[in-house]
This record gives C-alpha cells, structure tokens and sequence, in this order.
C-alpha cells in the first residue's frame, strides 16, 4: 500500500517548491506542474541546477490557490507579475537534455523584462508548453505514447520516505 504524506508542484520548472493539498493526476502528470519554464536567448532551458537563484521566484497558480490569473510571479525584489497562459503567443522552439527540441509559446516581453529584473540578468525568457502530447518521453524510460509537458524524464516523481531520511542523514554528515 503506498500512502501520499505530502504534494507539491513547480508551476514554473526549477523555481520554489509548491506545497498542494491535492492534485489532478492526468496522462502528462499533475495538473499545473511544470507547464512554465525559463529559457535563455538561444532556447535552452535554465534549472536550478545550474542557476540556483531560480528557487528565489514561487509561482502561484490554480493548483496553489491562486485564481485571478494563471499564474502569478513573486521574488524577493521586486512587485509579482500575474500572466495568463499565451494560447496566442509567439512559438519559439526550445531544448530540454539531449532530446529533439520542441515548440512551446513564449510569455512575452513583460515576462521576460521581469525575469530579468528578478534575478540581476539578461536574456532570460519565460514559455509554456501549450501541448504536452507534442513531447514523448525517452523510451528507454516510458511506453509508447507516453509524454509530458516540461519534466526532467517523467510526468510524476515520486520520493519514499526512507530516501529522505537518508538523503537527511546525508546532508547533516
């Protein structure tokens, strides 16, 4: 038997942790995780592994509470940005690992602007994946058909609650 102790999302990939009480599992995963993602002028994708300050930004959105937008920006610094998804935007073609790219829209240029006065840089460009279906997944990973919006490698992760403790244990050594 698997029980659930807790969820949580990245409405944006790689910005703060997003606590949710519950959450709409569907085939590209749950519902708001991970739809938004920050690319740089040649459509790479910027994680926080690379560029930390990304954990300064929470995204709100449905999933979060927040329901007059689809989604709000918030950091540090500055005043939050509140943006609807651009089902009319711009297609830019963006890249994610080694996999072919793949076309999302672009926010556009107030997100943009706003990216870069949140995180003290330039040439950073927020997108959302309009279609989860155009982006299979690796298939030495996943079946036939299976695909997701902007996730590392699956629609859902998973962590057990022995994995935490150790990594606990770990990080205090």
């Amino acid at each position: 038997m698997i029980q659930v102790a807790a969820l949580a999302i990245h409405p944006v990939k790689s910005t703060a942790i997003r606590p949710v009480e519950r959450a709409y599992v569907g085939p590209a995963g749950l519902a708001d995780d991970r739809e938004w993602m920050v690319v740089n002028d040649f459509g790479e994708m910027i994680t926080a592994r690379e560029f930390p300050p990304l954990f300064s930004i929470v995204a709100d959105c449905a999933a979060t509470g927040f329901t007059d937008s689809d989604l709000r920006l918030s950091a540090p610094t500055i005043a939050p940005l509140q943006l609807d998804r651009p089902v009319a935007g711009a297609e830019v073609s963006v890249r994610m690992f080694t996999r072919p790219p793949m076309t999302v829209r672009a926010a556009g240029d107030e997100a943009d602007a706003w990216l870069d006065r949140a995180l003290g840089t330039q040439g950073l460009h927020l997108v959302w994946c309009s279609d989860p279906q155009a982006r299979s997944l690796n298939p030495a990973y996943s079946r036939p058909g299976d695909h997701a919006a902007l996730q590392d490698g699956s629609p859902v992760s998973l962590l057990g609650a022995a994995s935490v403790r150790e990594l606990q244990h770990r990080a205090t050594e």
